[in-house]
């Protein structure tokens, strides 16, 4: 849908092909009979590549193509030692042939970060333990270092992806969910919630809605610090993004992202990156029980505990809010999952001989 609005950015924006096609999207039946009847819909990512699943897919196709497109032999990326992007990103990058570096800093302990850090070590990912202090540092000598030993600098991938090439990539799914609306699968959504770690999945979700002639307003559920991302630097992100495509296609609209074009909501973080709150515990639980859909703590989990909070105190009377399902379904191969921590390198064997709280 993007590109048959805007042709010129199909042969600007390079693409590593990923995604099977669009995500499908569908009511949640049995969850608003629990709250009373609201207008709920989910559209889920999790199986939206055969390589691996989740929002991150979508930004990848976009950053590896424009890797590939520079003859870059590596990738590098930064996250918490569990980081779902990271892992995306280690997987993604072995099925495009490149390399990929990950800098990974201390976050609380979880099952998921086990399962990440061994999937994304069998995948070929060099794991490098630093600090959010440091993480600049470290991988500014390691670019430099490379660069000096084999001629080729790597390609930077940023903190979730979240570039604007990157984020272009939601605005694409923005363009996506026109598509579905104007198939009729569902009515415009008024309220669509999604978490908001590093914003690009957010960001390029206003961008592109407010494209598409959508007057959906984003929820941007927080999950990180707002120290971290806030929604002034959503805008930034959103606005540099928007500028970005109006210089690869002049046609695409003039205008820029405010604080008023999307809502951010910090009533759901619980002070803590990877802290499971008792209401992303209770949204977990009603997710898997009424709609088969996994959730986790630290992300997806926060952001459906805000839609549920916002149909029970009546927010979404007469409206209908979509939830946007970021999280990887795709199974986490057995081979890596069966492999001894031990093979990793030792700041990240604590993360399988500390106690580990649930998903």
């Amino acid at each position: 849908m993007l590109y048959s609005r805007y042709p010129a950015l199909a042969n600007s924006l390079p693409r590593f092909p990923l995604l099977s096609g669009p995500t499908p999207v569908r009511p949640m039946y049995q969850l608003m009979d629990r709250l009373g009847h609201p207008s709920l819909f989910v559209k889920t990512d999790s199986l939206c590549s055969p390589v691996w699943g989740g929002n991150k897919v979508r930004k990848l196709e976009f950053l590896l193509g424009d890797a590939l497109a520079r003859d870059c032999r590596e990738v590098i990326t930064f996250g918490f030692a569990g980081s779902n992007h990271c892992t995306a990103t280690a997987v993604c990058a072995s099925a495009a042939g490149l390399g990929c570096t990950s800098f990974l800093s201390e976050q609380e302990n979880a099952q998921y970060v086990r399962k990440n850090l061994l999937t994304g070590f069998h995948a070929g990912a060099k794991l490098v333990h630093t600090s959010l202090e440091t993480m600049q540092q470290d991988s500014e000598r390691y670019v430099a270092d490379q660069l000096r030993r084999t001629d080729s600098s790597p390609y930077v991938v940023p903190a979730g992806g979240s570039s604007p090439i990157g984020v272009c990539a939601f605005v694409a799914a923005a363009f996506e969910l026109a598509g579905q609306i104007a198939a009729g699968e569902l009515h415009e959504p008024d309220y669509l919630f999604v978490p908001m770690g590093t914003a690009g999945t957010a960001a390029g979700l206003v961008v592109g809605l407010r494209a598409a002639g959508l007057a959906t307003r984003v929820v941007a559920v927080s999950v990180v610090d707002p120290d971290y991302m806030n929604g002034e630097k959503l805008c930034q992100i959103a606005n540099s993004t928007a500028e970005l495509l109006r210089t690869l296609d002049p046609t695409f609209p003039n205008f820029r992202v405010s604080a008023g074009d999307f809502m951010e909501e910090t009533g759901f973080f619980g002070g803590g990156y990877a802290h499971i709150t008792e209401e992303a515990a209770e949204a977990i639980q009603l997710g898997m029980e009424d709609e088969s859909l996994p959730l986790e703590g630290t992300y997806t989990g926060k952001a459906f505990a805000a839609m549920i909070s916002y149909a029970r105190e009546g927010h979404l009377h007469d409206r209908l809010g979509l939830y946007w399902h970021t999280l990887n379904a795709v199974a986490h191969p057995a081979e890596a999952q069966n492999a001894d921590f031990r093979n990793l390198p030792d700041p990240f064997h604590r993360y399988f001989t500390e106690p580990a709280q649930d998903e």
